[in-house]
């Protein structure tokens, strides 16, 4: 073979690699999103993917670093009675600085109910972050271990000792990771730390940590006044504008909520989907059941959704799998990577029932196999196959709730079972 042939492989087969590369980090980003999203479902919480313009609001470290910022995730909502959040966000340095060292923070932050002067509390030699600011100077306290341990910045004294008494410097010493950073600015409570943020339990970690102080700042501080000087935080969290958090997340489940319906594990959750079910952006709700195999990806479309590609779920509508069933087929589109599942899953009983349940018109049915669990740092997360049964609505709709779960029980148990006997190969978790 001539020389430019083995090139050609070369570059063929870096193209592949890339292509699969690329597969993975995206798949990883997804599920980095809807772990996020399902911890701020549980919580009561809103989640946020991309909320850029809060970092408008927020000031002093770890916000201003950088000279170009994004917030990648924020949760916001209610706990122990408090405005919270719990946000990452990312950096590049300016090019001149010769680093193009890229960085990321996160931060749970707890809002106050009055503003307060800046204090904060970091371990001894963490490095400067942003706090050798105009009008923030180191302060020594009483204790010598606890001034061995932390480095202290204020612009008032009496405040700094007001916050750090006794039994809170106590706390600290004993409760205080070193990588860990606090600090009171304006009408926030901040606790962050370097590096992105992990998933659910990281963020959970943050926020319980930044609520035990709270609890041991005392009463009186709320009843001082003082205003907020130039640079400092003045936006309570609660005050954010609604813009500031941008759109509504994308193909992302948010409102989890995991049920045992007729002996199955049944997730439910709504999306506001760009790629499934219509044209335009829009809300779709699912009931999703996992059965016991790593099943291939299959998608039944109603037909008056067929021209809409299904994006990341890997199928097709080119009609290229043969059912030679004229009804069926005026009423479906059927795409999958894998004729030979398809023809097992669609053995004419099913599609009968499928063609002729009412409740089954304007739906969605996708056999797929994806990642679950809470952590994608957790070494125990892993794939499980499941069946999904989709339609436009909103999860507020009760009745339609109760209908997808039914339908997607009836669909599961009406599985051929030689469809059961496919499995997709999947890399461990």
């Amino acid at each position: 073979m001539a020389w430019w042939g083995w090139v050609a492989i070369g570059v063929g087969v870096a193209i592949v690699v890339w292509l699969l590369l690329r597969s993975v980090l995206l798949d990883e980003v997804r599920l980095h999103r809807r772990q996020l999203a399902g911890l701020a479902s549980r919580s009561g919480w809103r989640y946020y993917a991309g909320a850029h313009g809060a970092l408008a609001f927020l000031h002093g470290a770890p916000f201003e670093r950088g000279a170009s910022r994004s917030a990648n995730h924020l949760l916001i909502g209610n706990d122990r009675g408090r405005t919270v959040g719990v946000l990452e966000v990312a950096w590049r340095y300016a090019a001149t600085t010769g680093s193009g060292f890229d960085g990321h923070a996160s931060a749970a932050l707890i809002e106050l109910p009055s503003p307060q002067p800046e204090l904060v509390v970091r371990a001894q030699g963490s490095g400067a972050d942003m706090l050798d600011r105009i009008g923030v100077r180191d302060l020594q306290l009483e204790s010598v271990q606890f001034n061995q341990a932390f480095q202290l910045k204020t612009e008032v004294d009496r405040f700094a000792y007001d916050v750090l008494h006794p039994r809170m410097m106590e706390w600290l010493l004993a409760n205080m990771p070193r990588e860990l950073s606090l600090r009171i600015d304006g009408p926030l409570l901040v606790v962050w730390r370097n590096g992105g943020l992990a998933g659910p339990t990281e963020a959970e970690k943050l926020l319980w940590f930044a609520q035990e102080i709270r609890d041991r700042l005392p009463d009186f501080l709320w009843s001082r006044t003082w205003q907020p000087r130039l640079g400092q935080t003045h936006t309570p969290l609660s005050a954010i504008p609604q813009w500031a958090f941008g759109p509504v997340p994308t193909d992302i489940p948010l409102n989890v909520h995991t049920v045992q319906h007729r002996g199955y594990t049944v997730e439910v959750f709504e999306q506001y989907n760009t790629k499934l079910l219509g044209t335009k952006p829009h809300w779709a709700v699912s009931a999703q059941v996992f059965v016991p195999v790593l099943w291939p990806t299959a998608v039944v479309r109603s037909r008056q959704y067929a021209g809409i590609k299904p994006g990341a779920q890997g199928a097709d509508f080119t009609d290229r799998i043969p059912l030679n069933d004229p009804r069926f087929e005026r009423m479906f589109a059927v795409g999958s990577p894998n004729p030979a599942f398809t023809g097992d899953l669609l053995h004419p009983d099913f599609r009968q029932w499928l063609a002729g349940d009412q409740r089954i018109a304007g739906t969605q049915l996708v056999t797929i196999t994806g990642l679950v669990e809470q952590d994608r740092h957790n070494p125990q997360a892993h794939h499980r196959g499941m069946l999904i049964i989709c339609r436009p609505g909103r999860i507020s709709d009760p009745g339609l709730v109760t209908n997808l779960l039914e339908v997607a029980c009836d669909a599961t148990e009406r599985v051929p079972k030689p469809a059961f006997q496919h499995t997709e190969q999947r890399l461990p978790s």
